[in-house]
């Protein structure tokens, strides 16, 4: 087979570890990058606004710049080549699952996203205590400026 099934849709079944690695090294590891530059810099600029309404203005910019690159990917690309990548499809073999296969990867999912939730609120907590020179410890010393 060239790659192609009847419809014309590219599968893709495999690639080898060169490719692998070439992938891993220019788009994994920079999206993994600027994804925790952005959390950790998102973080300070949001806890720096000085009211609601700056902090959700700052909330819309922060979403513009994570969405840049697909806003460039919408409207740089020509169409064809959006459609081309669309209709690659990475194909992965799957053996046949059961019904109790099912309801336990389903269970952890639920787990792993409980275990996300988890991190994510004490992952603000400490940036909110050990990280941030925005805000004081004691919020009451606020009081005397306000």
């Amino acid at each position: 087979r060239n790659g192609y099934d009847v419809d014309g849709v590219c599968l893709v079944v495999g690639l080898t570890t060169p490719m692998k690695w070439t992938v891993l090294i220019t788009v994994c590891v920079p999206r993994a990058i600027i994804g925790l530059v952005l959390l950790f810099l998102g973080y300070q600029w949001l806890a720096s606004s000085a009211s609601f309404a700056d902090m959700t203005l700052n909330a819309m910019a922060l979403e513009f710049v994570k969405n840049i690159d697909e806003i460039l990917y919408d409207s740089v690309l020509p169409r064809q080549l959006k459609q081309d990548i669309a209709d690659t499809n990475v194909f992965k073999i799957e053996e046949r699952k059961t019904k109790k296969d099912l309801d336990a990867a389903e269970w952890k999912a639920y787990r792993r996203t409980g275990l996300w939730v988890i991190v994510m609120i004490v992952g603000l907590v400490g940036f909110s205590i050990c990280v941030q020179t925005v805000l004081p410890f004691d919020l009451t010393e606020l009081n005397n400026h306000c």
